[in-house]
């Protein structure tokens, strides 16, 4: 663990990297180490499943919820690509990990 940690901050020069990849190693560890070994017996539930009717068609029963899901999906699309184009677009430097220093570029 002492040499991952030494050749992250030596390969990079960030503590933060160092301690990510330190963590993730030692969450890993403990988590195949207890992977095997699951001894407390649980109670098993079986559920079936049941055949429902759901709304019919479109143009029988009127279209809103299906305009409104599809209005606020294609708006969120829209926001997205024009802030990443944005983004794109205006910022000079990027400094990773710092994401206020990006925004204080526009």
């Amino acid at each position: 663990m002492a040499l991952l940690f030494g050749d992250t901050i030596a390969e990079t020069g960030r503590a933060a990297n160092a301690l990510t990849s330190l963590i993730t190693t030692l969450f890993g560890l403990v988590y195949y180490t207890y992977l095997g070994d699951p001894k407390i017996p649980r109670n098993a539930t079986i559920l079936a499943t049941k055949t429902v009717q759901t709304p019919g068609l479109c143009s029988i029963n009127g279209c809103l919820g299906y305009i409104t899901v599809s209005t606020l999906i294609i708006t969120h699309v829209i926001s997205v690509v024009t802030i990443a184009a944005l983004y794109v677009v205006q910022t000079r430097y990027s400094r990773y990990g710092n994401v206020w220093h990006t925004v204080a570029q526009f």
